[in-house]
């Protein structure tokens, strides 16, 4: 299982689009949004997910407020201990119709 997942955030007909980084999403990515990480060590399923879709609104509300595709990266990260939490984010991701995993190439690191 994945100790940590990263995702795309934002307006729902973007988030498949594309695999290849285009320069809107490069510059976008080496802005400040691009470091939005939760960190669920230590909670508990139930607090992992209350804290995943707590922030998911405002994730959606950054991402709108970008520029074209409206998508944003984020890094949720649960730990390598027990698997459970990688479960509940993989479940959670598959159920949020404004999240997707994002292709590894999609988002250049500075």
């Amino acid at each position: 299982m994945k100790s940590r997942f990263v995702i795309n955030v934002g307006e729902v007909q973007n988030l498949y689009k594309s695999t290849k980084p285009s320069s809107n999403r490069r510059k976008a990515s080496q802005t400040a949004r691009e470091n939005i990480t939760v960190d669920l060590h230590g909670l508990s399923k139930a607090d992992a997910l209350e804290t995943l879709d707590n922030l998911l609104p405002e994730w959606v509300e950054i991402a709108m407020r970008g520029e074209y595709p409206w998508v944003i990266p984020v890094t949720i990260v649960c730990g390598k201990g027990g698997q459970s939490l990688s479960e509940v984010v993989e479940d959670w991701i598959k159920r949020n119709e404004k999240v997707a995993n994002a292709p590894q190439s999609m988002y250049l690191r500075a």
